[in-house]
């Protein structure tokens, strides 16, 4: 017979996936907000102006305080990485500045999306400067339920909670160099910016100079057949961003025969200096770390305890052959050395787990394909992975092993 590991199964974090943040209080300076409107006065003769400069008042939608200023002439000034007096030329350049400038400044954000369904989403973020650490939150409506997930990382682990009715589940990854373009373009929002810009021919609508800085608002009208809507019946999108290339705000309204749903991004704060870790992360770094190793011969399958923190009894054991999936409690704890022992019961009874060996031939014999899972008693995944057994070759068994890591940040 012979064992071979099939594939790890890992716990999905898309928070949050289509990415998700929350933001609690810290050290930070209000962004500037650009929802202006023109004050009801008009440039007099009396007034020097230039071809390129045109003064107005505007109202900002943080402060409600008035401030000055200027339209500018998009062919006379220096736009947004991307951007020239045509529109978006280099989306991709665009994306990359504005995931460059939240990085260095830190940030904080909030997007909410509604769809025809019924269904709402409100995604709320923060990082501190250099993204060495970030919480992503999401709360989901439906006329069902409301789901939860929230996604705390530091420089080396990101932790996730998903709350589901009465259930919380907790998980944790690496934070390895390998996936940190995905991580960071979902913390950042730069993966929906990428995704907005590709699905419309953004031109230049309007360029004002700010106490804070140059504005320039981006409009498409139409969709461009660049995302995944099918037939689209109607597209609006409007898009704010700054002189460096950070999106500020975005509005995005799509119908189609796919998907229809009304998108608002905005940049709330700007020069995160502090991010408290959320209490519930003690929760999700408590599962153990240690190695786990299974093998079979026959009819039982073999759990040893290689090295590491103690699996707590409380612990899950679920094991899918078929399309079943069997499930047992470890009844005690397991520690290094240790060896449990599953098996189907010949008799078509109840599987059993046990930590006293029951010879080779306990059970129904192993044969296939099985996906192995350990969880944690808060059902944080401790061990997962998959093995066949074939018995038409003659081969040792070799043992499949995972690893749980973990980092206190």
């Amino acid at each position: 017979m012979s064992t071979r590991p099939l594939a790890a199964l890992l716990l999905a974090t898309s928070l949050l996936v289509a990415g998700c943040v929350g933001g609690p209080t810290g050290g930070t300076t209000t962004a500037p907000t650009t929802d202006t409107t023109d004050a009801a006065e008009t440039t007099t003769a009396a007034e020097t102006t230039t071809a390129a400069e045109t003064t107005t008042a505007a109202e900002t939608t943080t402060a409600a305080e008035t401030t000055a200023t200027t339209t500018l002439d998009p062919a006379n000034v220096d736009l947004p990485p991307g951007v020239t007096s045509d529109g978006v030329a280099n989306a991709s350049a665009l994306v990359s500045a504005h995931q460059d400038a939240l990085a260095e400044t830190g940030y904080e954000f909030e997007l909410r999306t509604s769809r025809d369904s019924g269904a709402e989403s409100v995604q709320r973020g923060a990082a501190t400067a250099g993204l060495s650490s970030i919480l992503l939150t999401e709360t989901a409506t439906s006329d069902s339920a409301t789901d939860e997930r929230a996604m705390w990382a530091n420089e080396s682990v990101v932790l996730v909670k998903y709350d589901e009715g009465s259930t919380t589940l907790y998980n944790e990854v690496r934070r390895t160099s390998e996936g940190r373009t995905g991580f960071v373009g979902r913390a950042t929002k730069a993966a929906t910016l990428a995704e907005l810009l590709r699905t419309g021919e953004f031109t230049v609508s309007r360029v004002v100079r700010t106490d804070e800085g140059t504005l320039t608002t981006l409009r498409a009208d139409s969709y461009s057949g660049g995302g995944y809507f099918g037939e689209v019946s109607e597209y609006d999108a409007t898009l704010v961003v700054d002189s460096t290339g950070r999106a500020r705000e975005f509005h995005w309204s799509v119908a189609s025969e796919r998907t229809t749903f009304d998108r608002t991004f905005e940049l709330t704060a700007l020069g995160r200096t502090t991010l408290d870790r959320p209490e519930w992360t003690d929760e999700a770094i408590a599962v153990p770390s240690l190695t786990i190793s299974t093998t079979t011969d026959s009819g039982r399958l073999e759990i040893t305890h290689e090295g590491g923190d103690v699996l707590p009894a409380g612990s899950k054991l679920d094991v899918e052959h078929d399309g079943e999936i069997y499930v047992r409690t470890f009844e005690e704890p397991l520690e290094a050395g240790d060896t449990a022992y599953f098996y189907l019961s010949s008799d078509g009874g109840d599987p059993v787990l046990t930590t006293d060996d029951p010879g080779p031939e306990a059970g129904v014999r192993f044969d296939g394909k099985y996906l192995v899972r350990i969880l944690g008693p808060n059902a944080n995944p401790v061990y997962s992975a998959g093995f066949s057994v074939g018995h038409g070759e003659s081969s040792s068994d070799e043992p499949t092993t995972e690893t749980a890591s973990r980092s206190e940040g």
